[in-house]
Parts: structure tokens; C-alpha cells; sequence
């Protein structure tokens, strides 16, 4: 599995980041001058596995450096995140077959 391209969410007006896939790792930065209180989407990251690929369950790994998420005074933010997983394929589209269209 390797990751594509990095789009932003709705959350902030703009995301950075990159693609490191020599290391199996995407860096995202978000930067607002005031506080963001709803929830919404960070970014979307488009992931390619190759279509020879075994089915299985690739492991998705976040984290964030402690004292680097901020309010608009500086002051340290706590918040939750949970590392996920993608299962692949999720679907796959080499036989399909479409009658009467």
C-alpha cells in the first residue's frame, strides 16, 4: 500500500503535507489563527494497492507530537485520536458486468 496525494478536509481552509513512502509515512500540518471547535475531516489520503495484491488488513498509524496542538492563546490542546485499518480490496471491479444499460 503506498499513499497517493493528500487533499484537505473540511475541517481548516488548508492542509501541508507529505508523501514519504520509502518510510510508509504521511506528515500533515494545519495552521488557523483562531480556534476550531466542530468536527469535520482533516485531510483525505488516497492510498494505491496494487491490483495483484493479496485481501488483507493494512494497519493505520496516527500520532501527533504532545504539545504541539494549540489553541489561538497557546495553549496546549488534548484530544483524542485512534490508529485504524483499511481492508483491501474493499472492492474490486475486474469482472463486472452490466446488462441493459
Amino acid at each position: 500500500m503506498q499513499a497517493e496525494s493528500i487533499e484537505n478536509g473540511t475541517v481548516f481552509s488548508s492542509a501541508m503535507g507529505s508523501i514519504d513512502n520509502d518510510n510508509s509515512k504521511v506528515k500533515l500540518s494545519f495552521v488557523s489563527g483562531e480556534d476550531i471547535t466542530e468536527d469535520g475531516v482533516l485531510a483525505m489520503i488516497r492510498f494505491r494497492i496494487p491490483a495483484n495484491a493479496d485481501a488483507q488488513t493494512y494497519s493505520l498509524k496516527v500520532c501527533y507530537y504532545p504539545g504541539e496542538i494549540r489553541d489561538a492563546a497557546e495553549t496546549p490542546v488534548a484530544f483524542n485520536l485512534r490508529d485504524g485499518f483499511m481492508s483491501a480490496p474493499a472492492c474490486s471491479h475486474e469482472k463486472t458486468h452490466l446488462e441493459g444499460a
